[in-house]
């Protein structure tokens, strides 16, 4: 495992939140879910430190519920997390500083699967698209 990178405020775009670790990883999560209110949507861009432009990950967390967005060289278009259920049909916006992201109907998901998700990206530092949630290409 190496090193990641987080992004969500605008003081990270010169000095990225660093985690080096699952613990670390997770703690971070708790602190950002912690620190925001339902309706907060907010969303964390994750890059693996030493290979930045090696896969695109973003998680994002709004309550009890987030999103995650995946794009590396084993998936030709980008996906997003998929509920999997009939569910909120109208898409849904999470904010990255001061940027609004669309992610599609049905694209949210329990915010601990988002937890999980995150952590399989980095455990498998980036080399392939996670498999503990369900996924849906952008269309």
């Amino acid at each position: 495992m190496g090193q990641l990178s987080l992004c969500w405020e605008p003081e990270h775009a010169t000095a990225p939140v660093q985690v080096s670790t699952v613990e670390q990883l997770r703690k971070l999560v708790v602190d950002l879910r912690a620190g925001t209110q339902p309706g907060d949507a907010v969303l964390v861009q994750v890059f693996i430190s030493d290979s930045p432009w090696k896969a695109e990950f973003f998680a994002g967390f709004d309550g009890d519920k987030g999103v995650a967005w995946y794009s590396g060289a084993d998936t030709p278009t980008p996906v997003t997390s998929h509920s999997g259920e009939p569910g909120n049909d109208q898409p849904v916006t999470y904010y990255l500083d001061t940027t609004d992201q669309e992610f599609p109907a049905n694209s949210e998901v329990p915010a601990d699967a988002v937890e999980a998700v995150l952590v399989e990206f980095f455990e498998t530092n980036g080399d392939r698209l996670p498999t503990s949630i369900a996924w849906q290409p952008i269309a």
